[in-house]
């Protein structure tokens, strides 16, 4: 607030964090115990800095930025927190943060980062959490729910029938997976890329 002495005015001056600021209102939410937010250059937390109790922002997508902040429309992104997971939606792409794991950055840019997901074919608009479950909602109005009844192998496999050990029809869903004990082809180099 400013006071008026002898013609000048004062205002009294308060620190601030700099940074990033957000980019969508419905990108925020806390996973574990850390808020999260999108910005242009990717998902970031609010955290204490080590030596004090100052609030910075560090990035938590390091793993996913260069895919998620190339996507058009990042101020029509939702997200929410679901099973310790924080999951972000654009353009019917989930950039999902995993609260469970953690892994060091390489590179120092950051304290941390959050083991990372890609899932294609959300179609979200809206997220809400009911009873445990994950819902969301699209743009043409419809309801939908994460299917997580199902105890079986055709949980990963849309359309298949278990029958004994063997499973039949159905269309697998893609996934890629890979370890550090992936040589790449070239088994002389460690591996230094996912």
């Amino acid at each position: 607030n400013g006071a008026y002495l002898n013609d000048d005015m004062y205002f009294k001056v308060t620190a601030t964090s700099a940074g990033s600021g957000a980019i969508s209102s419905k990108s925020f939410a806390t996973l574990v115990d850390e808020p999260l937010f999108l910005a242009r250059s990717g998902v970031y937390a609010i955290a204490n800095y080590y030596t004090t109790t100052e609030k910075v922002l560090r990035n938590r997508s390091y793993h996913l930025d260069r895919k998620l902040i190339a996507e058009p429309n990042l101020d029509k992104a939702c997200s929410c927190v679901w099973n310790r997971y924080y999951i972000l939606c654009v353009n019917d792409h989930c950039y999902i943060l995993d609260g469970r794991n953690k892994s060091e950055d390489k590179y120092n840019n950051t304290d941390y980062l959050y083991e990372s997901y890609y899932w294609e074919n959300v179609p979200a608009v809206v997220f809400c959490v009911y009873e445990g479950e994950l819902y969301f909602g699209t743009s043409d109005g419809k309801l939908c729910k994460f299917n997580t009844d199902i105890p079986n192998r055709t949980a990963y496999c849309d359309d298949g029938v278990l029958e004994g050990d063997l499973m039949t029809g159905g269309v697998a869903i893609p996934c890629e997976w890979s370890t550090p004990l992936d040589d790449d082809d070239k088994p002389q180099y460690f591996k230094t890329l996912n």
